[in-house]
Formats: structure tokens, sequence, C-alpha cells
């Protein structure tokens, strides 16, 4: 079984518990980061209340242990800071993302049939980015703020629903950097600045049956749109309507977080699972619509057979 990335078709429950080991194992370092932080603070508090009431001998050498111990905490701040900076907000992005993944499974699991089997590709420990543009783009356009994209996919969920639809939820993690270039007016560069914004693709996909949907045919996005619900923060990028599909794409910019039901929060974060919520409700909200449309006048058996020829004639 495979962390990075994680791979299984297997029922929700055994995909939920696969979820509660790697939580758990992604704990262990922040575990030990604050016992160290607890023993240090104990040492330095024990020193310093034991020097009132010692002697000048024993008062030198707790003292040194008080001067020791800080010494120690200040290398192990710097080293939090410094070395495992990086590693740590990895640590933080993957807990959330594992988070994401659990309550959208919960929430899924109501719709689906007793035993029925997700097809889930999950990659939790997100990719090092590197801030070098590629060698595709010119110093020209470099230096003229053309912007360039990083982007890793981490989640793809699939699954059958209680209604016979097939649903796919894709998640990509897009990282847009953009180089400024300072000049003086002989051309020499003085600095250049490397800015870039985060933000999470999102896509839904439903695909339903045409003979059971047959007014989908019959759909354009003018009547599809006013069916859409999203939060303030998506924005919506692509809606593609066919005769036996329904795809909507979301972008989220910013920072995201995951709200579970009863858990109050006040971060200002993006809730990503309200927003994979509300595309799927919006989905189906336009396949509502489409219940109301005329479906396409069926075949006489004789365009059938001359549809039927002409497939057999094109496979030949």
């Amino acid at each position: 079984m495979s962390l990075n990335p994680y791979q299984i078709k297997a029922p929700v429950p055994e995909v939920l518990a696969d979820l509660e080991v790697f939580r758990r194992s992604r704990a262990l370092p922040e575990v030990w980061i604050r016992r160290v932080n607890i023993l240090a603070l104990g040492l330095g508090a024990l020193c310093v209340g034991a020097s009132f009431f010692l002697s000048p001998p024993e008062l030198i050498i707790f003292g040194f242990m008080a001067f020791a111990t800080a010494g120690v905490m200040l290398g192990w701040r710097l080293y939090l800071g410094v070395v495992r900076r990086g590693n740590l907000e990895g640590l933080e992005e993957a807990a959330r993302r594992q988070e994401l993944v659990s309550l959208l499974l919960k929430r899924l699991q109501v719709d689906l049939m007793p035993g029925e089997t997700l097809d889930v590709w999950f990659r939790s420990r997100p990719s090092s980015w590197s801030w070098t543009p590629p060698s595709t783009l010119s110093v020209k356009e470099l230096e003229g703020g053309k912007p360039w994209d990083a982007r890793e996919p981490w989640l793809t969920l699939e699954a059958r629903l209680v209604d016979g639809a097939r649903l796919k939820v894709s998640l990509v993690k897009r990282v847009r950097s953009r180089q400024r270039t300072t000049k003086r007016p002989d051309g020499v560069v003085l600095r250049r600045k490397v800015r870039s914004k985060l933000a999470t693709l999102l896509s839904v996909r439903l695909r339903v049956k045409p003979e059971r949907h047959p007014g989908l045919a019959a759909l354009t996005k003018a009547q599809a749109l006013p069916a859409l619900r999203l939060p303030h923060e998506g924005r919506l990028r692509r809606l593609d309507v066919s005769e036996d599909r329904l795809q909507l794409k979301v972008r989220v910019d910013g920072e995201w977080r995951v709200r579970w039901p009863g858990r109050e929060t006040f971060e200002k974060r993006n809730d990503l699972s309200r927003t994979v919520t509300m595309m799927l409700l919006s989905l189906y909200q336009m396949l509502h619509v489409a219940r109301t449309l005329p479906g396409p006048e069926p075949k006489s058996k004789s365009k059938r057979k001359a549809s039927r020829k002409a497939r057999g004639r094109r496979a030949v």
C-alpha cells in the first residue's frame, strides 16, 4: 500500500481505514516536536525555579544548565523555522488533503449502493516546486512578465451512484508564476523577483444513460447556466453538455480549507468540500432542467436499420 500516490479500488470503509492510518503516520513528527518543546520549557523552568533556593556553588551549575537549555531551544526554533519549514508546510497540506478526501467519501457514501467500490487515485504529499522559469520561455518574454504554470493532479475519484450515473471528481493544484525584472537605464539587471499565485482546479463529471435522460441532448449551455450554484470563491471555467454527460470545471484561488459539519472555524480560507458538493448539486439541477425539455424524435425501424448498416460499413 503506497502513500504517494495512493491508488485503490475498494469500498468506502476500506479507503477510510487507509486514510486513518496515513493520518496517524503524518501526526508523528508534530507529536515529537510538541514533546521536545514541552520538555525544554519544563527543564528551563525547573532550573530557574531551583536557583532561588540554592547556594552559590549549586547556583552556578543550575545557571549554566538554564543557559544551555536556552541555547538548545534557540537552535531548535531556528531548525524548525529554516530547515524544516518547507517540510512542515508540506505536512500541513497533506493533512488537509486527507481530511478533504475523507469528508467527500463520507458524503458520497449515502449516495452509493452498499458494497459499491470506488476508483481512487490520491497524492497526499505535495510536490516540491521549482521556481526556475521553463526553458521554453525566452528572456524577452520573461522580462515582459509572461507567466508560466506548474500543475500537480492530486485526486481522481470515480464511483457509480445509486441512480446509475457515473461520477468523476478531479482536483489539480496550479501554481502560476511571473518574474519581475528591475533594470538600470544602461540595461544592467538589479533584481529579479518571482511572484506566484496558487489555485485549485476542480472538475466534476456525471455520465448518464441517454435513454434515461432524453432531454439532455436538447439542453444548451444557456439553459443550464441558471441552475448553476457556486460559492463566492468559485470561478466557472467551463461547462460541457452532451447527450450522455455533464461536466463542470471551476477554479478556486488561494489557500483552501476543510470544514467538517459541526466544527466551527474562523480561518479565512476557501472551503473546498463545500465547493465540490455544490458543483455536484448543480449538475443534478441541470439534469432536472433537461427532464422538462422534449427529447429527440424516435427513429423509425427503417432509419435504425440504415444507421446500423452504416456503422457496420464504417467498422469494415
